[in-house]
């Protein structure tokens, strides 16, 4: 980068919608954060671009930088802007997505008194002189406008800008002995006492602990002086440092190992493995190559909650060098994880999807684990996905990026088989224990009595029974949270409703009933509102009525549930988890969350209560999403020595999505599922970006999507317009298409034609517009 940079392009914190150039004065660097103007005010903002060519118009100065050095490397920088213009998101909410809370400069405008300067003479002013007595400043938000414009016309006062620096990162002071006691005079008793107490410990010991020994400060300074003792400061939530042993790979692994060039600039590698194959093992030795090479390291996993047997593997293997990043840590252990990690202290960055902006420098590799996870994907503004712009940042950082499944995307698996973008496919076939993969089987539903079929049939209850026998666990699968997922008038058929979205209102225990997308609540009716009946029934079965159901068959078992309602607890994923593999629970029910990743030695028996209730969606990627999870989960049984077993209750057993994943059938998968979507000319064949309109009155959103759909580009399809699967959601009428184009150039010129026939924010119309969505319905 040049040293006189003449105009840089800057995200500033204000929803602006674009990148805003400003002009230099002084040496500045893409990452570091400046102060800029902006209409009649001032704000922050972080430096994206610079360029010392002539700027293309008069443009405003930088008032200041607020960073001696970036921030973020180029790498990122580029990536940000990418991420800016691909997904047509505001650039200051994407900068607000990559910064932790608390991280953020203020300013704010205060006012100072002119001593030589007289004091107006106006009356509404008069009053305003005592503010400003004993050189006190004023915040000018605190005063009228239009005082505040007589007063810097007077010239009375002036006017600055105060910046107020984030709270630096807290952190430990401790100490530790560096000689013996001996050598100090019997005289020097509490140094003595001091010294002879951290010999005892033999570690570090933080002087916060030591507060009750009178005279602490001086006693320290005067062992320091006499080298006695060393002085240091700790992160507050470091980690121990602890190097667990490194194991031989296996024969797949090592061929991986060595195909992976980590000298050799960017690529792309897909490493496709069969669950329990040791994708976790190869991901860690690769990563102590890019350490040993003084480069560091970023790895994205798809809910960090629910993989904390991930972490616990990561911080075992490199101890200190491991920063996590997500949402359910405190602001503190974010920002201390986000310093180390810009500091180099901890070289390797693990989290979820926005780790993908960790402050990483010298990156040497990015790793996506479970690439095919759909929460990589944000679902609210900035709509960016997080495993799309792991590849970006490593192209732009000139480094390797490892994508690992069991089940990939069929977008990174076509992108893989047709050697796009310099991709690589590496196949791990076996498990790395030596175990096989489980058996599965097929309960027709249809074939058994209505009473008897759910939630447990016949055949699915004898599994149980033996595995409980033989001190075994096992898991159950109902993707349905909540006791019922439908309250309804038993005589006129009436549905209890939200009154705010066009869904059903899901029963829960204790007694009440939730919508499940914008969270209102309210209590069982005891009559029925249309016909007055006292006939309320609740049909089907949600996770706790499973749970309460098994209880019932099985009164010896200790049960578990894992689902989104207990997941709100703080540490509840993680003690369940963990209670679980120590055999103090027998079978846990629960959702998708029982797929993620999980390595159970002693589950050997998994049952899927509904397997074909994720076919009967009316989105395309329905299959792709149904044969993930019924993969994924199949996966967590018989991982050790044990031989697992594997029951699908369904009512379509020859679907193709239910006889290749009870085949094991990945590629037979895939390859069904790439000719259905080329038929209908969506992705990965095309590009699709999803727009979604939406207004509190029906007939002004419809008229409104009529309006954008008309919109015609060279190269574009649209598809639609439609309402919305849900199509009403908080009170708001959403209807929406989709534009599908196979160039990306001219998906991006409709959707910048599209941006100028917005209404306006205030106009009352919400326009959505997500590209590359990860649902399209």
């Amino acid at each position: 980068m040049s040293i006189m940079s003449r105009w840089a392009r800057v995200a500033v914190a204000r929803p602006v919608g674009r990148l805003l150039d400003y002009r230099c004065s002084q040496k500045l660097y893409p990452g570091q954060r400046v102060l800029v103007p902006l209409g009649n005010s001032q704000c922050t903002g972080l430096v994206l671009e610079c360029f010392d060519s002539p700027p293309p118009t008069k443009l405003r100065a930088i008032e200041a930088h607020l960073d001696p050095v970036p921030i973020f490397d180029s790498g990122l920088c580029k990536t940000l802007a990418f991420a800016c213009h691909w997904y047509r998101c505001d650039p200051g909410q994407l900068v607000r997505a990559a910064l932790p809370a608390g991280l953020g400069i203020s300013t704010m405008k205060q006012l100072i008194r002119l001593p030589e300067a007289p004091w107006p003479e106006a009356k509404s002013l008069q009053a305003l002189e005592s503010l400003f007595q004993g050189d006190r400043t004023v915040r000018a938000q605190d005063l009228d406008k239009k005082d505040l414009k007589a007063l810097l016309s007077s010239g009375a006062v002036s006017c600055d800008t105060r910046i107020t620096q984030p709270a630096p990162e807290p952190r430990i002071e401790r100490i530790r002995a560096t000689k013996d006691p001996e050598f100090l005079p019997k005289r020097n008793k509490s140094q003595r006492q001091l010294l002879e107490h951290l010999i005892k410990i033999g570690d570090w010991v933080a002087v916060s602990q030591l507060r009750h020994i009178k005279g602490l400060r001086r006693l320290i300074r005067l062992l320091e002086t006499a080298d006695a003792l060393e002085r240091s400061t700790q992160s507050l939530h470091e980690v121990v440092d602890h190097v667990d042993r490194i194991p031989e790979p296996t024969e797949e692994q090592a061929a991986v190992l060595d195909a992976v060039d980590l000298k050799g600039g960017f690529s792309q590698h897909l490493v496709y493995g069969v669950t329990g194959s040791g994708k976790t093992e190869v991901y860690l030795q690769l990563i102590k190559k890019v350490l040993d090479q003084g480069k560091s390291a970023l790895v994205l996993v798809p809910e960090i909650a629910l993989t904390p047997q991930m972490v616990s593997r990561f911080s075992a293997r490199f101890g200190n060098q491991v920063a996590v990043f997500h949402s359910g840590l405190k602001d503190s252990e974010r920002r201390s994880s986000w310093h180390r990690s810009l500091r180099g202290e901890s070289r390797i960055a693990i989290g979820a999807r926005s780790a993908v902006f960790a402050p990483c420098h010298q990156l040497g590799i990015i790793i996506v684990d479970e690439e095919h996870d759909s929460s990589y994907k944000q679902g609210e503004n900035p709509r960016y996905h997080g495993r799309d712009l792991a590849i970006v940042r490593a192209k732009e950082s000139d480094c390797p990026v490892v994508l690992g499944s069991a089940t990939p995307s069929l977008e990174t698996w076509h992108r893989a088989q047709n050697r796009r973008q310099n991709s690589q496919v590496h196949r791990l076939k076996y498990r790395a224990t030596g175990a096989t993969l489980p058996s599965i089987e097929l309960i027709d539903l249809k074939s058994i009595p209505f009473q008897k079929r759910l939630p447990v049939s016949p055949p699915l209850y004898e599994a149980i029974e033996r595995t409980l026998e033989r001190k075994e666990q096992a898991i159950l699968l109902l993707n349905r949270r909540g006791w019922a997922p439908l309250m309804t008038c038993l005589d006129c058929g009436f549905e209890c409703q939200c009154p705010h979205c066009s869904v059903a209102l899901v029963s829960h225990r204790p007694q009440r009933l939730v919508c499940h997308y914008c969270g209102f609540e309210q209590s069982p009716p005891t009559h029925c509102v249309e016909c007055n009946s006292t006939q309320i029934g609740e049909l089907g079965q949600g996770t706790q009525q499973l749970e309460q159901h098994l209880r019932g068959l099985f009164p010896q078992a200790r049960v578990g549930r894992l689902d989104s309602d207990v997941g709100r607890r703080r540490g509840a994923v993680r003690g369940l988890l963990e209670r679980f593999a120590a055999q103090e629970i027998d079978v846990v029910v629960g959702t998708q969350m029982l797929a993620k990743g999980h390595d159970l030695p002693s589950v050997t028996l998994v049952g899927v209560i509904l397997a074909d209730r994720g076919l009967q969606l009316p989105d395309p990627r329905g299959s792709e999403r149904a044969f993930q999870l019924l993969t994924q989960v199949a996966g967590r049984a018989g991982r050790a020595g044990k031989p697992g077993r594997v029951l699908f209750q369904c009512f379509d057993t020859q679907h193709p999505v239910i006889q290749a994943a009870c085949q094991h059938d990945g590629d037979g998968f895939l390859r069904w599922e790439q000719s259905r979507r080329q038929a209908m000319g969506l992705p990965p064949f095309r590009r699709a970006a999803l727009i979604r309109c939406s207004h509190r009155d029906r007939k002004s959103a419809a008229r409104e999507v009529q309006r954008l759909s008309r919109i015609s580009s060279p190269g574009c399809q649209i598809l639609g317009p439609a309402p919305s699967v849900m199509e009403r959601h908080r009170d708001q009428w959403r209807f929406q298409f989709l534009i599908t184009a196979e160039r990306a150039q001219d998906l991006q010129f409709h959707l910048a034609r599209l941006e100028d026939q917005k209404r306006p924010k205030n106009s009352g119309f919400r326009v959505v517009v997500d590209v590359d969505p990860s649902e399209l319905m």
